[in-house]
């Protein structure tokens, strides 16, 4: 009896996920992930977006713009991009990150994609006026 119960379970929660895939099947959220030296932080935060994507049927993009990574933050996201859509760009001191982002952000939206912007250089929690004014 546990086995039939547990075998429907099963058959159900398939279901409720192939429903969320088809029904979000063109929906496409292009993350940016600003990093330095993020090698304890990067995977589990790439693999946990993908995982939430892959459960809500939702394509996930990554863009990483990378701040002059000294550690194996690079090594990590490099194994990463063999099984996942991941663009890294290696941006040098003189740039200015925000134009840099603002740009990527306004090309993400004119192609319909959703763009999110996380950046684990700073472990305070950015200003959501900033952050908000970024993204719209």
């Amino acid at each position: 009896m546990l086995f039939l119960f547990l075998a429907t379970l099963l058959m159900v929660s398939v279901m409720i996920i192939e429903f969320n895939r088809n029904k979000n099947k063109n929906s496409v959220d292009h993350y940016f992930i600003v990093v330095k030296n993020n090698q304890m932080t990067i995977e589990w935060v790439i693999r946990s977006i993908s995982l939430s994507g892959w459960l809500k049927g939702r394509i996930r993009r990554f863009t990483i713009l990378d701040l002059g990574s000294t550690d194996d933050t690079l090594i990590i996201l490099y194994h990463l991009s063999l099984s996942t859509k991941i663009e890294i760009v290696d941006l040098q001191p003189e740039e200015d990150v925000a134009l840099c982002l603002l740009e990527m952000v306004t090309k993400s939206k004119e192609t319909g994609e959703n763009p999110v912007v996380i950046d684990l250089t700073t472990s305070s929690t950015c200003d959501k006026a900033s952050e908000k004014s970024l993204l719209s």
